[in-house]
């Protein structure tokens, strides 16, 4: 028997293929033993092909295996890692629930079963706890997939027995949200939390509706006299409602306040909402002089964010060899300016840097949001009195939040456009 030598040649970095997709080209030189290590985490919560491959020959992979940097990126996604394992959950309930029920199914297992898809249907692109797809303009839903918040939720609802828990009524364990694919906003989850912490007293949902009503009515007799000429804070008037109750340790939620009000007096009632979450939001009569609204909303907000940055924001410019020494001093100019509405080209080079980081020239958008943003800056830079327009707006957009307030200020001609502004001072 002969026995013939073959010289192996060992194969070049580029002559390789990708660990993920077998392809070659572009493949990452000089692999760190330290993202090794990341994939090899990853392959162990996976449990897919690659991690028997990673398992099968694993010295021989760490030295003489490489990668495109779009497949590691999807790979050892912390994203994309939680769907395949709740993937593998799913397979795993499926298969212990075939094999369980493969003899004898209860009518009532059935049930279960299919209330279980259909809720999924429902649920999965919503917030479990608000019902809503974005909140403020949030659209960022988390995918409830760690064991601890599954028992949260589920703890919290069976003491709440509100609606979340008969969204959920049916879940036993933590795995059965993981199969609904349950999602939420985060500050609803803490909120929805802290609100069941250290608290057994009875909710508004445990209260009987008649004796709920019969209380509701008394506070709007108690409140009537001022209704129509003062604001109230919400969590003022859900205490005093608690205490009406007559029921010990009773606790009626500002949300439900709310809703009170609402069916009461329909579009006639108006909502505030402070900047700061730890005050309360401010209910008023549309008929109500703005006036005080405006001036309770800057008391609850005293501080003036705006004016502090400006200020500490004039040091940075003066100091800076963009904006020549003296630039904002120089009265004249800036009317100038003004007057044709246009920005000075280091103003420009400035706003490029602040919209866009781009060096080409600002588009018709970005240079209307520069030019709103000069006015602004110059106003309360050099400390003149902060035009009227301007003042409204801001106190609007930045302390209430109120959409039919700012509604209310545009017909009442408060809110007018930058372009009005800039029309009238060439006038």
């Amino acid at each position: 028997m002969s026995v013939q030598v073959i010289n192996v040649k060992k194969r070049k970095l580029n002559e390789l293929s990708c660990l993920f997709c077998d392809k070659t080209g572009d493949l990452v030189k000089n692999p760190k033993s330290q993202t090794f290590i990341s994939i090899q985490r990853a392959a162990d919560r996976r449990k897919d092909d690659i991690s028997q491959k990673i398992e099968s020959d694993t010295d021989f992979i760490a030295h003489n295996c490489s990668w495109h940097r779009a497949c590691i990126a999807t790979y050892i996604s912390e994203e994309k890692i939680r769907r395949r394992e709740l993937a593998l959950l799913k397979q795993e309930n499926a298969s212990i629930s075939t094999s369980s029920t493969e003899a004898n199914v209860s009518g009532s297992q059935r049930v279960r079963r299919s209330s279980r898809s259909q809720l999924k249907l429902d649920t999965n692109q919503k917030c479990l706890i608000c019902g809503k797809q974005t909140r403020n303009k949030n659209k960022s839903l988390l995918l409830c997939s760690e064991i601890s918040a599954a028992e949260q939720i589920l703890n919290t609802a069976r003491k709440k027995r509100d609606d979340v828990f008969t969204k959920i009524g049916i879940c036993e364990h933590p795995a059965d949200l993981f199969a609904m694919e349950v999602r939420y906003h985060e500050q609803f989850y803490r909120d929805y939390l802290r609100q069941s912490r250290n608290s057994e007293n009875p909710a508004s949902s445990k209260i009987p509706h008649d004796i709920l009503m019969e209380a509701f009515e008394k506070l709007i007799n108690e409140i009537k006299d001022q209704l129509t000429s003062h604001s109230f804070e919400v969590s003022f008037l859900a205490k005093r409602l608690a205490e009406l109750i007559e029921i010990e340790d009773a606790i009626v939620e500002n949300g439900v306040m709310k809703s009170l009000l609402i069916d009461k007096f329909g579009e006639n009632v108006l909502f505030s909402y402070a900047s700061d979450r730890s005050n309360s939001s401010l209910v008023f009569m549309s008929n109500i002089p703005l006036d005080e609204v405006i001036e309770h909303i800057r008391t609850v907000n005293s501080t003036n964010y705006t004016v502090q940055v400006a200020k500490q924001l004039r040091k940075e410019i003066l100091n800076t060899k963009v904006i020549p020494d003296g630039y904002l001093c120089d009265e004249i100019l800036i009317e100038q300016f003004l007057q044709k509405g246009q920005l000075p080209i280091n103003w420009q080079m400035f706003m490029q840097a602040l919209f866009s980081s781009k060096n080409n020239k600002l588009s018709k958008n970005y240079n209307r949001r520069a030019l709103s943003v000069f006015y602004d800056m110059h106003f309360t830079i050099t400390e003149k009195q902060t035009p009227k327009h301007i003042a409204l707006a801001q106190s609007i957009h930045h302390l209430t939040r109120s959409k039919q307030l700012i509604v209310i200020l545009n017909k009442c001609g408060h809110c007018i456009s930058y372009k009005t502004l800039k029309n009238s001072i060439a006038k």
